[in-house]
């Protein structure tokens, strides 16, 4: 099925500001994105139940575990990788130049 373009954004519109809306208790006060939910991995990593290792890259990903650029090996059950967050206008930079990452609000 294909969508005219400005009836695809005054749809996108009306369902972002539904969204907002709903999610206001969440996001009030935050710009531009960043915040961070907990659903329980935070207690989980102070109780040290999730591990948490930083400034290593990864050699290689085994069936259960993880080698390090130092060459530790972790086992894992599950492994996520947290890479990191930019905002939007930094993104918006990188792929559209300095004029349009501007006009992105947050």
């Amino acid at each position: 099925m294909s969508v005219p373009s400005p009836v695809a954004k005054t749809l996108q519109t009306a369902a972002t500001n539904e969204m907002l809306k709903r999610d206001d208790g969440l996001i009030q006060g935050r710009r531009g994105g960043g915040y961070y939910i907990d659903v329980g991995a935070s207690k989980l990593i102070i109780k040290g139940k999730i591990k948490v290792k930083q400034g290593y890259g990864v050699e290689a990903v085994g069936a259960h575990s993880l080698v390090l650029e130092d060459r530790s090996e972790l086992d894992a059950d599950e492994i996520v990788f947290g890479t990191g967050y930019q905002n939007m206008k930094e993104t918006a930079r990188k792929i559209f130049g300095d004029g349009l990452a501007e006009r992105v609000r947050g």
